[in-house]
């Protein structure tokens, strides 16, 4: 009701309700301008009875098969599968990432660190620590203005639940990287690339890692010609959420960033057990209107670049359990803003650090159709119309696949 107060909408379906925050609302008067959002809150319609905070690694509530950092491990093979990657039963944290991964969102989010803090303790992942999580307030529209002490930016409740998210995930699948969380004073394009700007500086001081950005604006033509420069740092890799709006965004289209598009974990609805990853409908998908083919994507899709590059859990409906502790407590979300923080800690656990953006899309797409990085999805489907269909190798439903154990090296 208070996300609704604010602006959002609030969308019923068959077991529950959507809702997309005013974060994730996109005018299109304020597209290259201003970006927005790449989530939505999953409420089920049933109750559930809550489970104590405990480092037992258990979902937070009994009976649901949300995904938890455990089976997300289990899933994408960063453990030894077991137990159907049961959410309930699968209780195995993955203990790899190292380095970095550099988080960038706009606006405050007062109790991220406390919230991050009690999503470790329920999932019995490592303790937070000023070392392990750094947070940066910018002030103004260059990387000079982010510091540790400023005055943190107004605040915006859809900002903040995007944070939580994306902080969350980055240490559900990388649990010994640091997590440099960059916050830009406002939502603009100025004030976010400054908080990139920051963020990839810390990731390559810090011997290299990740950015991911699960933000983004309806493409404009001039989006590579003004924003494509903040992506260039050595030792870093960019990652952006394609949206989720079944038409892509920037930065996702940006052959500088790895392109990450969502997929629907399958499961069985009695037992829990994972059966496959099948295509997200509503994900970000498709070439882009104006930038041209990189050469590392195959001649058969046309002329200008395709998104995503890569895919991840995004669907809501199968989607991930997050803590916002000033907004409620536990919450099921979705979106490719959940798929961005994913994919950049699931490399980040690979051990492999490329010297660019470059070089990773080279080795991902080196290594299309090998089982033991990729599941290359074939069913479901995406774009306007349903008109886009996952096939065997590329495609614009979900790229080259989603991950599995070894991506990334």
């Amino acid at each position: 009701n208070a996300y609704v107060n604010q602006g959002a909408q609030a969308i019923q379906v068959g077991d529950g309700t959507i809702i997309k925050p005013r974060s994730g609302i996109r005018p299109a008067i304020e597209d290259g301008k201003r970006n927005y959002t790449n989530y939505y809150i999953f409420v089920p319609a049933e109750t559930a009875t809550p489970h104590a905070v405990n480092a037992a690694n258990a979902p937070p509530f009994s009976g649901y098969f949300y995904e938890t950092p455990s089976s997300l491990a289990c899933v994408y093979k960063l453990v030894a599968q077991a137990n159907g990657c049961n959410p309930n039963t699968f209780h195995t944290n993955t203990n790899t990432g190292s380095k970095a991964i550099g988080i960038v969102d706009a606006y405050d989010a007062p109790n991220v660190r406390a919230d991050l803090t009690h999503y470790a303790t329920q999932f019995g992942l490592p303790a937070i620590t000023t070392s392990n999580f750094v947070i940066y307030y910018c002030t103004g529209s260059t990387a000079s203005t982010c510091a540790t002490g400023n005055t943190h930016p107004a605040y915006d409740s859809g900002w903040e639940g995007e944070t939580s998210l994306d902080v969350q995930m980055a240490h559900a699948l990388a649990p010994k990287a640091r997590i440099y969380l960059v916050l830009a004073k406002d939502n603009s394009n100025a004030a976010l690339y400054a908080a990139v700007d920051k963020a990839a500086a810390l990731v390559a001081g810090a011997g290299g890692g990740e950015v991911s950005m699960s933000w983004g604006h309806n493409e404009v033509s001039n989006d590579a010609s003004t924003s494509d420069s903040h992506f260039g740092v050595n030792k870093v890799v960019y990652f952006a959420s394609t949206g989720d709006k079944r038409a892509v965004g920037y930065p996702a289209t940006s052959t500088k960033v790895v392109s990450v598009g969502g997929t629907s974990i399958s499961r069985n609805a009695t037992t829990g057990a994972f059966i496959q990853e099948v295509s997200w409908a509503d994900a970000g998908a498709g070439p882009s209107a104006y930038i041209a083919r990189p050469s590392y994507q195959p001649s058969s899709i046309g002329s200008k670049r395709g998104n995503p590059d890569v895919s991840a859990v995004a669907n809501g409906a199968t989607g991930v359990w997050v803590y916002i502790s000033g907004q409620g407590g536990w919450y099921v979300f979705g979106g490719t803003s959940v798929a961005s923080p994913v994919m950049a800690a699931i490399v980040n656990s690979s051990g492999h650090f490329s010297t660019s953006t470059a070089a990773q899309q080279s080795l991902m797409y080196g290594t299309l159709g090998t089982a033991a990085d990729w599941f290359d999805v074939k069913l479901g489907y995406c774009g306007v119309y349903a008109s886009l269909l996952p096939k065997a190798g590329y495609d614009f439903c979900t790229g080259i696949g989603s991950p599995r154990g070894t991506a990334g090296k």
